[in-house]
């Protein structure tokens, strides 16, 4: 969806149709994307880091009380959203 819709925006850009205020607020709401999305795919590496690290602990018998299993289950149920 994302890359639709910056290619939507990106060809509006390009037509230079509009108002000034229209190309000025095209240009932020991509930007804005651009930005929101690489925001997005850094948190979820970091994310994935984290899993993985918790994942190992796990399976080498790291001394949890339970409490690794338990966000190690949080996260895999999220990652199926």
């Amino acid at each position: 969806m994302t890359s639709n819709t910056l290619a939507m925006i990106q060809a509006y850009l390009d037509g230079g149709s509009g108002s000034t205020m229209e190309q000025i607020i095209m240009k932020q709401a991509y930007g804005d994307i651009v930005r929101l999305t690489a925001e997005r795919d850094a948190a979820w590496l970091k994310i994935g880091r984290i899993q993985n690290e918790i994942d190992c602990r796990v399976q080498h018998g790291a001394e949890s009380n339970g409490h690794l299993e338990a966000i190690l289950a949080v996260f895999k149920q999220e990652s199926k959203w």
